[in-house]
This record gives structure tokens, C-alpha cells and sequence, in this order.
């Protein structure tokens, strides 16, 4: 806890039996203002960059003669930045209320499940991304691996796609997480740490 919010805090403001933390009420805002507002600005860009990405995608395997791919993958990833921005939405919606606590929980708990939510989107959509590409290019652009499809049983190649869908998730799922914790787990430390002070504090004081 920073020591300087512990020392206003026990020092009182006591009227009346209750508690009325006017320096130290704003000390907090601003510090979670500030939080609030750079893990805005991260997701902002990271969401504006999405359109781009998958252009330069569809551009890119256009180039190299794989356009269907191209689009497939510049399509899902359009779908994905809709969704991301309707949430995105929603996260803004979220307006300051004079209870600090109740704010920063509401808050915390949007950022939780949008968390939630991609993990699923990405455990499914890399397979969905995956499989399609991988399908091409090993039955189009592999004789060795179109004759074992067409000989071994349906259900061998049914096995061996569902493995690769199954990597394909769990990377999807890894890979998401460990970045969302790069980028917005100090952000997310922080409101959880101003959530359990002002817990901390109140419980004290009641």
C-alpha cells in the first residue's frame, strides 16, 4: 500500500461517525484514473491495428498465390475486430460513480470477462484459422500427404485433423493469455491492489 494514502487515511476523518476521506478518496481516483487511462489507450491501438493486419495478411498470401486463404484469414480477423470494438464500447460505457469501489470492481470485473470471452474466441477461432490452411497446403501442395488421406480411413484423418485442431486451440489460448499479460497484467495489479487497500481500509475503520 503507498504509504503516504496509509498515513492520510489513519490519520481520520472522522465527523460523526463516519468516514469522509475527501484527500484520500482523491489521491486514489488519480491513481486509478491514470491506470484506467493508459489500459485505454493500449487497447485502442491495439484494436485500430487489427484492420491493418489483416489487410497486409490478404495482401501478403495474395502475392504468393494463396488468395482464398488470404481472404479467409483477413475476414476472421475483421470479425474479431468488430466484436473487439463492440467490447471495447461497453468497457467506456462504464462510467465513474461516487462510490470508488463500486467503480474500479464494475471495471475489473468487464476487463475479467472480455478476458473470458477471447479465451474462448481464440480456443475456437484458431482452429477455425488454422485447419483450413493447414488442409490446403498439405493436401493441394503434399502428394505423400494426399495419397494418406485418400488411403487411410476417414476417421484416421478425422483423428490427426482434431490433434492439430487441438494444438492449434491451446496455442491459440497460451499464446493470448501470455500476451494479455505482457501488456495489461501491471495495469491490472494496479486496480486490484487500489481494490484490496480500499477494502483493506474500510474493513479496518468499520
Amino acid at each position: 500500500m503507498d504509504h503516504s494514502i496509509e498515513k492520510i487515511w489513519k490519520t481520520g476523518f472522522l465527523t460523526e461517525g463516519s468516514l469522509v476521506i475527501p484527500r484520500i478518496q482523491q489521491l486514489y481516483k488519480q491513481k486509478s484514473k491514470l491506470t484506467i487511462d493508459k489500459m485505454r489507450k493500449t487497447y485502442r491501438i491495439d484494436n485500430a491495428l487489427m484492420p491493418y493486419i489483416a489487410l497486409a495478411l490478404a495482401v501478403s498470401l495474395w502475392l504468393v498465390s494463396y488468395l482464398w486463404i488470404g481472404l479467409y484469414v483477413g475476414v476472421l480477423i475483421m470479425v474479431l475486430f468488430v466484436v473487439n470494438r463492440r467490447q471495447l464500447r461497453k468497457l467506456d460505457e462504464i462510467t465513474p460513480t461516487d462510490d470508488l469501489f463500486v467503480y474500479l470492481n464494475s471495471y475489473l470485473s468487464a476487463i475479467k470477462q472480455m478476458v473470458q470471452l477471447y479465451t474462448w474466441i481464440l480456443g475456437l477461432g484458431m482452429p477455425m484459422l488454422g485447419i483450413p490452411a493447414i488442409a490446403y497446403f498439405l493436401v493441394k501442395r503434399n502428394d505423400n500427404i494426399q495419397m494418406f488421406i485418400e488411403q487411410e480411413p476417414w476417421y484416421v484423418t478425422g483423428i490427426f485433423f482434431l490433434i492439430i485442431a487441438a494444438f492449434l486451440s491451446a496455442w491459440g489460448i497460451l499464446a493470448y493469455r501470455a500476451t494479455t499479460q505482457i501488456i495489461y497484467g501491471e495495469h491490472i495489479g494496479r486496480l486490484e491492489e487500489i481494490i484490496s487497500d480500499i477494502k483493506q481500509l474500510r474493513e479496518e475503520k468499520a
